[in-house]
């Protein structure tokens, strides 16, 4: 086996990337939440490795390499008022945003994105999806929100900070392999 380690058991998001993959597929999308991995992991299985563009609200509104707060030295924020929220939001042409109804941080871009959304005639709230509260690996409740006129992407790279490192990454997005056809 080598250097291959179990995955710690967290939400199982499956069922939520499975009911909404006509609207990630093909399309950049955002996921607010504790475990985003686990999120972009079962868009990957269900809608394809290439096919749609999860931005995490983590890398877009803020970056840290450890849990964040405002306290930490490693933690920056990216945004700094509902303005730049959606500047983010217009400049990726973001279709669809999967938001963990906790804010579990309590962090100001996580509170900007939660009230932006909330009165943004941009986009509506068209459910809310919870996991099998029996289940270990249920998500908590995911409010989904829709964009409701398509947005021009006018972002051609997405660049991210690695905090360790103390630089950034630049990436075209149209390198990415995202297709749009089924």
């Amino acid at each position: 086996m080598g250097f291959v380690q179990r995955v710690p058991i967290g939400p199982d998001y499956g069922p939520i990337a499975g009911v909404y993959s006509s609207r990630i597929y093909g399309n950049i999308v955002m996921f607010s939440g504790r475990r985003d991995a686990g999120f972009i992991l079962a868009v990957r299985q269900l809608v394809g490795p290439q096919k749609a563009i999860v931005l995490r609200s983590s890398k877009m509104l803020y970056y840290c390499a450890n849990y964040p707060q405002s306290h930490n030295a490693d933690y920056h924020e990216l945004v700094s008022d509902m303005s730049d929220v959606e500047k983010v939001l217009d400049d990726y042409g973001v279709s669809a945003v999967f938001v963990v109804r906790e804010d579990m941080y309590g962090i100001r871009p996580e509170k900007l994105l939660r009230a932006y959304l909330g009165q943004s005639s941009k986009y509506v709230r068209i459910s809310t999806v919870a996991g099998d509260s029996s289940r270990r690996t249920a998500c908590p409740p995911v409010d989904v929100y829709v964009r409701l006129k398509p947005a021009t992407r006018t972002a051609k790279y997405l660049e991210l900070m690695i905090p360790m490192v103390g630089s950034s990454i630049k990436i075209d997005i149209d390198s990415l392999g995202r297709r749009s056809e089924p």
